[in-house]
């Protein structure tokens, strides 16, 4: 803004110094200024050294120019406004013309063609003559006509500038260019600036070989040429320029003409300032016997009546600041250099892998290297690891390495070395049945880059594309393989041996057990099943499986090493529960050494808990006559048991036996008269008649009666009672629906003296007392059971119960009757669910283990679950909600969700064991927002850790 202002100030002073006196017209663009600078420099050498403006031919007027004046103002700094140069010319007319030729005067020169300023002062007595510094001016000139009539032209801004260009040191990357190669170019890094024209020529004996021009303040920071010229029109690759040296110029000039230039010189050959050498050899090994103890390096110089000397040098990678000479001379190097792997000083070099750089030293000190070889000193020999495993099953560690069965066709070797080499494997071979021999396999893959690789042996004995066993199929036998290698130094070394063996050999497997079945009970006569096996060959045998299974899922699996000859099973499945009963399948599978296996029949094993029942053992009378008289000679002795095969038993006073009868089907009456197994009628005195069975799996049963045999009357004071008891219906289901929910007992009792009084009892599994009825006189003849014990607690589902009835007379006879039943599955409606009425399954607190809570709560949390797995295979088409629940106050706020979940999988994970398929159950955790009893009630608070059940 501030130079236009001024621009602006200039023309209207001129303008008033021009034409003062004169009227004026406004002319356009008299106060314009021209945009484009001229630079001048006034001194010698420049090509321009002065201003020089065209004069204008006429006026704008039309009417002739008769003076023409201009001025230079400077334009910068405190001199801003200074006229500084000052010109007029007037054009004579014509009565001056007449009247100096009549006075014998010189003509005047008029109006010039050009306005010319050499950059001096002008019109300052003190200073005229003298140059004007450099800097910023401007031009401007005032042409009048006839009439007195002013033509401002535009200012004409001019910079007057001496300084030349400026042009660094020109440097040459390669003193020696070789034509047409893109390696050894002519390359010249070159600086220069304040310029305008950049001029670079390539000169040789006179010859201006190349030019080439930038327009630009700076030339290029690189010049690069090939040293390849091509005549003016001409095509193709072009014409080496000849052998010599040449110089490179590079000249500047800038806007004002100033000029400087540089130069550097450098030597074009078609052969160059080369070194190359190469090696015969990676590797050379100090203590080798043989060529690789040296490497011969083949040296190939250009120029080589140039060299003055020459270097080999050796760099390690493991020490690259340190470097060794290893061969020395003046000249040129000679064709062969031989490097044993020492100093030129004799020291013996470190292993490592050296790069070698031969360097020759040239006239005009220049001095060139080769591109390094790379040799590697190597006194150590290779060496590696070889591993051996049997595929696609692995071989157990620790153990011997055999292969040839079906699960191990194939031996795996991993091969890890130091190196890459010239390696193989040495095979010894020791057939079973003749005589040992050796193979060499080589192992090309590991001679490359490769220092880890795998290799596969299979069964038909192939390695590597090699037959092992010679024209066929390798023998049954042992192997003993390593590995050896040479490097690429002459190094020999080894793997460690590995020793494997091919046994092809077939197994087989017995398999059987001692019993078809079993009754995991208290006083069962088979509490357990011992499954025994044999396996040929025994000296084959690696391992065995025993796998139970109740249809596909598996109960039970017991791994272990070595043969399964004997194992008894006790119906514990793989957790804390055993079994339910039912049908079940054992399987032995036997892992033999070479991966055969071999898997036997499946053996079928009964687990049943049952034992055989008697309902009812029941007669009119105990005491029997014998006396042929028709009275009471006989007993009619009313049974009612268990679809099995039963023996009666009746024993005398002193416990011999006196008569024995078995059947397959039992008969609803037996009748008994006084008599032994001969006929013969027995001795007065007490007799025991047992009703007992026994299950295929070993569970027994029995029930007993006494009985008196007397020919002559009794008197009233020894007969006791005679007394029956039965029930109906035989299996009863207390859940409230109103069918068959009361067990009614029906009761007999008569008795030649009077009754003093009564007790029926009713019992569970392990004559666990439920519920109790007393009184005095006669029993009643019938009494009802709502299914709940003393304390009102409804009984499981699913249990077996016992009732007994006892009657003592007023003599103190006794006189007991037996009868059982059984407890249906019973659903309970717990709001909309439906709840197996089973007890709950109970957990320690903070623990969701099954185990945790003692042995006794453990017994009963298995009888629980197997009594709920019995009842859902009752239901297949319905699936089962376990809840988990805990104890508020006591096991946490919002830890309680997490415990009770983790309760229902627990018992949902035994219920797997048992049988239940998974996707027929549903686990969550409930809390403690179900409880049982308050949980401000600490001392029964361990009611509320528990599982439910709600059928789905």
């Amino acid at each position: 803004m501030t130079r236009t202002v001024l621009f602006c100030c200039l023309i209207t002073l001129s303008a008033t110094a021009f034409t003062a006196g004169r009227a004026q017209e406004a002319l356009s663009p008299s106060q314009q200024t021209v945009s484009t600078e001229i630079h001048v420099s006034p001194q010698a050498g420049s090509s321009q050294r002065a201003l020089r403006i065209e004069s204008p031919r006429e006026h704008a007027s039309g009417r002739p120019l008769v003076r023409l004046d201009a001025a230079v103002y400077a334009v910068d700094g405190d001199r801003a406004g200074e006229r500084v140069w000052v010109w007029s010319q007037r054009e004579p007319g014509v009565l001056e013309a007449a009247w100096r030729r009549i006075r014998g005067l010189p003509e005047t020169d008029g109006i010039p063609d050009q306005i010319v300023w050499d950059g001096t002062y002008r019109g300052s007595t003190e200073r005229d003559g003298t140059p004007v510094p450099d800097g910023r001016y401007a031009f401007q000139f005032v042409a009048t006509d006839g009439a007195g009539v002013a033509m401002v032209a535009p200012l004409v801004p001019v910079v007057v500038d001496r300084v030349p260009p400026h042009v660094g040191p020109l440097e040459v990357d390669l003193p020696v260019v070789v034509p047409g190669d893109p390696d050894a170019p002519l390359r010249v890094r070159q600086t220069g600036d304040r310029g305008q024209l950049w001029t670079a020529t390539v000169i040789g004996d006179g010859t201006v070989w190349l030019r080439r021009e930038w327009v630009g303040p700076h030339p290029p920071p690189e010049f690069v040429w090939d040293a390849v010229v091509l005549a003016p029109g001409e095509a193709g690759p072009g014409r080496a320029i000849p052998d010599g040296i040449y110089r490179y110029e590079l000249h500047g000039e800038d806007r004002a003409g100033n000029r400087t230039s540089g130069s550097v010189a450098f030597r074009v050959a078609a052969r160059g300032l080369s070194v190359e050498i190469s090696a015969d050899g990676p590797a050379l090994s100090p203590h080798a016997v043989g060529p690789t103890r040296v490497v011969t390096l083949s040296a190939s110089v250009g120029e080589p009546e140039l060299a003055l000397s020459y270097d080999l040098t050796a760099i390690g990678r493991r020490d690259p600041d340190r470097a060794f000479i290893v061969a020395r001379g003046t000249g040129a190097p000679p064709r062969e250099i031989r490097f044993d792997g020492r100093a030129v000083s004799g020291q013996l070099l470190n292993d490592d892998a050296y790069s070698l750089v031969l360097s020759v030293r040239y006239q005009e000190g220049h001095r060139i290297e080769s591109r390094p070889v790379v040799v590697s000193v190597d006194s150590e020999p290779p060496f590696g690891s070889l591993a051996a495993v049997t595929a696609p099953l692995a071989s157990p560690p620790g153990g011997s390495i055999v292969f040839g069965g079906s699960d191990r066709p194939t031996v795996r070797f991993s091969v890890v070395v130091s190196e890459p080499a010239q390696w193989s494997a040495n095979v010894l071979v020791q057939p079973v049945d003749s005589d040992a021999y050796s193979v060499t396999i080589p192992l090309p893959q590991l001679a490359t880059d490769l220092t880890e690789a795998e290799y596969e042996w299979s069964v038909d004995g192939v390695l590597n594309g090699r037959t092992i066993g010679g024209g066929g199929a390798a023998p049954d036998g042992v192997y003993t393989i390593h590995l050896e290698g040479i490097d690429h130094a002459g190094n020999r070394g080894s793997t460690n041996r590995v020793r494997v063996v091919r046994d092809t050999r077939v197994g087989a497997v017995s398999f059987d057990a001692d019993a078809p079945g079993f009754a995991p009970v208290v006083d069962s006569l088979r509490e357990s099943i011992a499954l025994r096996a044999t396996a040929t060959p025994a000296d084959l045998v690696e391992s065995s499986t025993l796998t139970i299974r109740a249809g596909a899922h598996v109960v039970l699996e017991s791994t272990v090493s070595g043969l399964h000859d004997r194992f008894v099973w006790d119906g514990h499945a793989d957790g804390p529960v055993t079994v339910v009963d039912g049908e079940y399948s054992a399987t032995l599978s036997v892992r033999f050494g070479n991966g055969a296996l071999v898997t036997s029949d499946a053996l079928r094993v009964t687990v049943s808990r049952r034992r055989p029942e008697v309902y009812e053992l029941s007669v009119p009378y105990r005491v029997l006559r014998s006396d042929g008289d028709g009275y009471r000679d006989t007993v009619a002795i009313s049974q009612r048991a268990s679809a099995d095969e039963w023996v009666a038993r009746i024993t005398g006073p002193d416990g011999r036996l006196v008569l024995e009868r078995s059947w397959a089907t039992l008969p609803p009456v037996f009748v008994w008269d006084a008599r032994d197994a001969s006929g013969a009628l027995v001795a007065d005195g007490e007799y025991l008649y047992t009703l007992s069975a026994r299950t295929p799996a070993g569970a027994v049963g029995s029930a007993s009666l006494a009985l008196t045999v007397d020919a002559a009357s009794l008197p009233p004071h020894r007969r006791p009672p005679d007394v029956a008891l039965t029930v109906d219906p035989l299996v009863f289901t207390p859940d409230g629906d109103d069918v068959d929910g009361i067990a009614e007992f029906s009761i007999g009792a008569v008795s030649v003296s009077t009754v003093e009084s009564w007790r029926l009892d009713i019992y569970g599994p392990d004559l666990v007392p439920i519920r109790s009825w007393t009184g005095s006189g006669d029993p009643p003849s019938r009494v009802a059971w709502d299914g709940r014990s003393d304390d009102g607690t409804l009984v499981p589902s699913l249990i077996r119960y016992r009732a007994r009835l006892s009657v003592v007379d007023r003599f103190g006879n006794r006189s007991v009757a037996e009868t059982s039943g059984e407890v249906g599955a019973m659903l309970l409606r717990d709001g909309d669910l439906p709840r197996i009425m089973v007890p709950d399954v109970r957990f320690a607190a903070g623990s969701a283990s099954l185990e945790d809570s003692g042995v006794d709560a453990f017994r009963a949390n298995r009888a629980v679950l197997a009594t709920v797995a019995a009842l859902l295979t009752r239901y297949p088409e319905r699936s089962v909600l376990i809840r988990g629940h805990a104890t508020r106050d006591i096991e946490g706020g919002a830890e309680q969700i997490e415990l009770s979940r983790r309760r229902a999988e627990s018992v949902g994970s035994a219920l797997r064991l048992l049988g239940v398929p998974e996707r027929r159950m549903r686990m969550v955790g409930e809390g403690g927002v179900h409880p049982v009893v308050p949980h401000e009630d600490r001392e029964n608070a361990w009611k509320n850790r528990r599982v439910d059940f709600i059928l789905e």
